[in-house]
């Protein structure tokens, strides 16, 4: 079994690529633990790619992170292993300013 997980998890406006617009958005990267990480690592991604379509979702390759729209809740509580209670964690957390 592959379990993912967001690392690095933020809400914050992102500007999309595709489109241009701008929107609320789940930023993160990710982790997979596993024994073949590679392998895994592409499953994960593609399955992303699958239940995110592209103008609602962005890779930053110099970030190495993900920005996906937070209407897409449900696809990335099923991609990835407790998303749904980092998002209320994060939610708890109390403002820096």
């Amino acid at each position: 079994m592959i379990t993912a997980r967001v690392t690095n998890l933020r809400i914050e406006q992102h500007a999309f690529s595709l489109t241009g617009g701008i929107a609320e958005a789940y930023v993160f990267d990710w982790t997979v633990h596993t024994d073949t990480w590679a392998v895994d690592a592409k499953l994960v991604r593609e399955a992303l790619k699958r239940e995110v379509p592209a103008a609602d979702r962005d890779w930053d390759p110099v970030g190495r992170r993900w920005s996906v729209k937070v209407e897409y809740h449900q696809a990335l509580c099923r991609i990835f292993d407790r998303f749904n209670e980092d998002v209320k964690a994060l939610a708890n957390q109390p403002a820096l300013f």
